[in-house]
């Protein structure tokens, strides 16, 4: 059998220190869970939790998240990915469809957002807590 080599956002995720969360977009509708199976077997090079990556069976708070997400990223979705710990958003550009494309020039604008490495079709955003953006906006830098 052939297993894969992992892909590098994966083996960059692996040597990040530290306990944290990853979020994957995009986010799978609650009928199509098996759309991040490959979150969850990925997930397997670093060994930090993905808050999305359910293969078969979603806890009951999933289906609030996907609420939240249809917006992201707002104020709302930041408070739950931090409530969640998400350090990271891996955002997997190869893998939308028409219908559900990216949110490009939001993710651009937001201030708690960072791009801190890119891959072929893959970006991965650092998620800033709010007193860092504060400090960051009352510094003179």
């Amino acid at each position: 059998m052939h297993v894969p080599t992992a892909p590098p956002v994966y083996e960059w995720l692996a040597r990040q220190p530290g306990k944290f969360a990853i979020l994957e977009l995009p986010f799978a509708p609650r009928g199509l869970l098996w759309q991040n199976g490959s979150y969850v077997y990925w997930s397997t090079v670093h060994w930090h939790g993905v808050v999305d990556a359910y293969s078969g069976f979603a806890p009951a708070d999933y289906a609030e998240l996907a609420r939240v997400l249809v917006h992201f990223p707002n104020d709302r979705s930041h408070a739950e990915l931090m409530a969640r710990h998400v350090r990271y958003v891996v955002v997997h550009f190869d893998l939308y469809k028409p219908w559900n494309a990216p949110l490009n020039a939001r993710v651009n604008q937001t201030a708690w957002l960072h791009e801190v490495q890119r891959f072929p079709n893959v970006v991965v955003l650092s998620v800033q807590p709010e007193e860092r953006l504060l400090t960051r906006a009352d510094s003179p830098h």
